[in-house]
């Protein structure tokens, strides 16, 4: 089977003919084989290639770059009327908390969450029980992430997940899940900045929490505290003499330091190193421009090393 009929198959099987023919009449107006067109479209401008998984072989990659074009297709389709639809949705209300990981949150008593707004991020869902409740929001942006947790995360109910929709390669679409165009922190253009559409596009900050913090302004909420968010890592010593500003993976050989829980990012599991720079950028980002839109965001964690919002006691607020 040549490379064009392969593709024709994947994409009929993906999303039918017609999705199908019109993808390939898309990546035509290159001079590369089909396949080699449909890659280059997509792992070189839908998706970081920077980032990607070096568990997927060719064919792997070609399948997942398949289920990216589709998963662009469906957000134009689908999801974007459904983001539009929750802008401005929680206007009014008083406040929202986005639940970061870091081992602080340990010292927290987080069942006093149960009845605010929450954004829970990556692997938060480890802590379910512990909290008693699930968060009003669930984000992951990393790819790393989804594709080691790809199985639980599907299997998450009773939340609304949002992901960027380069992640359908490995994230599958269920009742809960809303996918969003996200700009990756490394594309020059949108470095930073703070977008005020989450319908059009959502922008990188090297962290899934300023993503978040885009998302809650979106939905209306102008009072923000994030706790656990500890902005301190540990990186193996093995790492530590790379520059951090660059984008590499790390693969865990031990027990987890930098998280609630040790299993979190334990042996096994990858994850891409913290920018901890680039993140005090985007935070300084978002404070400037939820301040100067009537906003606050607070710093509630217990501890840890991020200064840039000003800090509030987590107990005094209930």
């Amino acid at each position: 089977m040549n490379s064009k009929r392969y593709l024709q198959k994947i994409l009929k099987h993906e999303g039918g003919l017609a999705f199908s023919k019109k993808i390939i009449h898309k990546l035509r107006k290159t001079r590369l084989s089909v396949t080699n067109r449909l890659i280059r479209f997509v792992y070189g401008s839908l998706y970081n290639s920077q980032h990607a998984s070096d568990r997927y072989g060719f064919f792997q990659r070609l399948s997942a770059a398949v289920a990216v074009v589709r998963g662009w297709y469906e957000w134009a389709k689908i999801d974007v009327p459904r983001l539009k639809a929750l802008k401005n949705v929680h206007a009014g209300a008083k406040r929202a908390f986005i639940i970061c990981n870091g081992p602080s949150l340990n010292q927290l008593d987080l069942t006093k969450l149960k009845n605010e707004i929450t954004f829970g991020v990556n692997a938060i869902y480890i802590n379910f029980d512990r909290m008693g409740f699930r968060p009003t929001y669930y984000v992951v942006e990393d790819n790393l992430v989804a594709e080691d947790r790809a199985k639980e995360i599907y299997k998450l109910s009773g939340i609304t997940k949002l992901f960027p929709f380069k992640l359908a390669y490995c994230i599958k679409r269920d009742e809960n899940t809303i996918f969003f165009n996200h700009c990756p922190d490394d594309q020059a253009k949108l470095q930073y900045r703070f977008s005020t559409d989450i319908s059009d596009y959502t922008c990188g900050g090297s962290t899934v929490t300023y993503t978040c913090l885009q998302i809650a302004f979106y939905l209306g909420l102008r009072e923000v505290y994030l706790i656990g968010a500890d902005h301190n890592y540990q990186i193996p010593e093995e790492y530590a003499q790379r520059d951090h500003n660059e984008n590499y993976i790390i693969e865990s050989v031990e027990d987890d330091v930098n998280h609630f829980e040790c299993s979190y990012f334990g042996k096994g599991y990858r994850w891409h190193n913290p920018k901890v720079q680039k993140m005090e950028i985007s935070y300084q980002n978002a404070k400037m421009f939820y301040e100067a839109n009537g906003g606050k965001i607070f710093n509630a964690t217990k501890g840890g090393k991020l200064e840039v919002f000003d800090r509030v006691d987590y107990d005094s607020l209930f």
